[in-house]
């Protein structure tokens, strides 16, 4: 929820409402202290906390709508939103080291395969690892032995899949950050996604079409701007 500062002063109630906005925090204390209660620059719902023996544990919360969290002097948090689909994941440590490598490497599990987008495939039947980078080079679409001889993702970095599940229904995730990155596939189906740090953003669109999934991913990052005709040729691609 909050970067770079610590909240260990929990004689009072003090909410935080969590929303994505460039703005300055003030972290004094309550009277004079935290005038501007206000959370810093983006929704990060997760926190880290250490027990009296010094194991350590992670909780990481996902949702989509106006939140907001309550310290007090239990000490207590107390997590409220106005609705939508709510995720909690538990990063059982037990170091902070160890909380903060599960938090980064993230692992989600899709409902049922198949699903598209990371790295241009949807083959689980092997662990394979697509380095996430943007760079325009070609990648070998095949098959595992003599298939996939070069596992590099094509041309740009989509950390973007839709999925579309055994009633049909589509979902789609979109996960942000700006530092060296990679997806592995698993057959359970699963993914796991790793970073080496920064601020990690995961949106859900719910669909429930795959049409639907589309539009909403294109309504949150913006379309794609149209190339003129006479801009289409040889240069759009190099490598066939």
């Amino acid at each position: 929820m909050r970067r770079n500062i610590a909240l260990h002063n929990l004689e009072y109630y003090i909410t935080w409402p969590l929303f994505a906005r460039d703005q300055h925090v003030d972290s004094k204390d309550l009277h004079g202290v935290f005038p501007n209660n206000q959370n810093l620059y983006g929704v990060y719902p997760f926190y880290m906390g250490i027990e009296s023996d010094y194991n350590a544990h992670g909780v990481l919360i996902l949702n989509s709508n106006a939140q907001e969290i309550t310290f007090g002097p239990a000490p207590q948090i107390v997590y409220r939103t106005i609705g939508g689909l709510l995720d909690i994941y538990f990063f059982p440590g037990p170091t902070p080291e160890d909380v903060l490598k599960q938090y980064l490497a993230f692992v989600g599990y899709p409902m049922l395969p198949p699903y598209w987008g990371l790295g241009f495939q949807h083959n689980l039947e092997y662990y394979i690892t697509w380095p996430l980078f943007a760079r325009d080079q070609h990648v070998d679409s095949k098959d595992l032995h003599g298939v996939f001889p070069n596992n590099q993702n094509l041309y740009g970095v989509y950390p973007f899949y839709m999925g579309i599940e055994s009633d049909y229904n589509a979902h789609g995730v979109l996960i942000l950050n700006s530092n060296a990155q990679e997806i592995t596939f698993g057959p359970a189906p699963q993914i796991i996604y790793r970073t080496i740090g920064g601020l990690l953003d995961i949106y859900f669109f719910p669909g429930p079409t795959p049409e639907d999934v589309l539009k909403q991913y294109l309504a949150f990052v913006g379309y794609p701007m149209l190339p003129p005709y006479w801009g289409l040729g040889f240069q759009v691609i190099r490598q066939f």
